[in-house]
């Protein structure tokens, strides 16, 4: 069963993001790339990933507290 989940990641795009992951009986068995993006997804992308990995620092500093 492929869900996507805002999970850690391996940062292409911000520490935590939102992918498809590949579920089996024992939990998460991969992450899965989010695939190609079209030109309208690839500039919505750049245009929220400052806002992405400003609210990921406030929530880590917020934890850390």
């Amino acid at each position: 069963v492929v869900e996507c989940a805002y999970v850690e990641g391996d940062g292409q795009y911000a520490r935590f993001f939102s992918q498809p992951l590949l579920l089996g009986k024992n939990g998460v068995e991969e992450r899965k790339s989010i695939g190609t993006l079209s030109a309208f997804e690839q500039s919505a992308l750049e245009g929220m990933l400052d806002t992405l990995k400003k609210d990921i620092a406030l929530g880590e500093e917020f934890v850390n507290k």
